[in-house]
């Protein structure tokens, strides 16, 4: 085999090899808590971007922490993300490890991104957003 061949061999292999399916932007992107077998969310309170403050509530209840889940999976697969610039999130959702920055207040919709990439931000519907506030006790 000629030195091109090889050189062009391990290019594709190397292209391949770094592709990355995380994007949530790709059409074929699958949410990680998706798949998970989740057995609590924890809330916290945030300092900034970077500082988790208090811990406000660990959920353990089969139902409730489903239904945190599946309102988040949804709209990660319903709504394309956006990017925003925002103020620093008040809370964070912990899914056994997964976690997310959540903007949610008494007024207006809730809205979350994930704590590894903040480019992707998403937003609840108002419906959404009223399902949400009683499970997390707001």
């Amino acid at each position: 085999m000629s030195w091109k061949r090889l050189a062009v061999l391990f290019l594709i292999i190397l292209c391949a090899a770094c592709t990355d399916t995380s994007d949530p932007y790709s059409d074929d992107y699958e949410s990680t808590l998706a798949t998970a077998h989740i057995d609590s969310v924890a809330l916290y309170e945030m300092v900034s971007f970077r500082e988790v403050g208090e811990h406000v509530v660990t959920f353990r209840d089969t139902d409730t922490v489903q239904s945190i889940q599946g309102l988040i999976v949804e709209r990660e697969k319903e709504s394309q993300p956006s990017v925003v610039d925002t103020v620093d999130p008040p809370y964070l959702l912990d899914f056994d490890g997964i976690k997310y920055h959540l903007w949610l207040s008494e007024q207006g919709v809730a809205s979350f991104q994930y704590t590894e990439n903040n480019d992707a931000h998403f937003s609840f519907t108002e419906n959404e957003t009223e399902q949400l506030r009683p499970l997390l006790g707001m």
